[in-house]
């Protein structure tokens, strides 16, 4: 089976935040001790499967969905979200050593577990509150294909 685009786009936002809720747990239940790699590489086996889902998938149905003579533009503009996500990234990765205490790597395991479950719990809510739309970003993406 082949599902539909927008299916895509909503699994890859669901199977992110269900990686990150797996981070979570792992560090959680790594305490102060360091988190075993198998289940580090577990987590990027799961992040990997879903941009293989979001990335390429993303811009096609941009470019789908874009009115006509607005293609580039709008894929551009895929793009510079793209990035944006990558710098909010970075910001992420550092918020738990924000505080005003400095702790040790080891030590941060459960500001990291809140973390990832924080940003595992957005993915899953916005795929979640997307999947609504699913039919009608499919009868929107036929219209396009249609006209053209």
């Amino acid at each position: 089976k082949n599902p539909a685009l927008p299916i895509k786009f909503v699994s890859s936002l669901i199977i992110i935040g269900l990686g990150f809720c797996f981070l979570s747990l792992a560090a959680r239940y790594a305490g102060d001790s360091l988190t075993p790699s198998g289940y580090i590489v577990f987590a990027y086996a799961i992040f990997s499967l879903a941009e293989l889902l979001v990335s390429p998938l993303g811009i096609s149905m941009v470019g789908s969905l874009a009115p006509e003579g607005q293609e580039g533009l709008m894929m551009g503009f895929w793009q510079l979200c793209s990035g944006i996500g990558g710098v909010l990234s970075g910001y992420i990765a550092i918020a738990p050593h924000l505080s005003i205490h400095p702790k040790s790597l080891i030590t941060s395991n459960a500001d990291y577990s809140k973390v990832f479950f924080i940003v595992g719990g957005v993915g899953i809510v916005a795929g979640c509150l997307i999947l609504p739309f699913v039919r009608k970003l499919k009868r929107l993406m036929r219209e396009q294909v249609l006209e053209i």
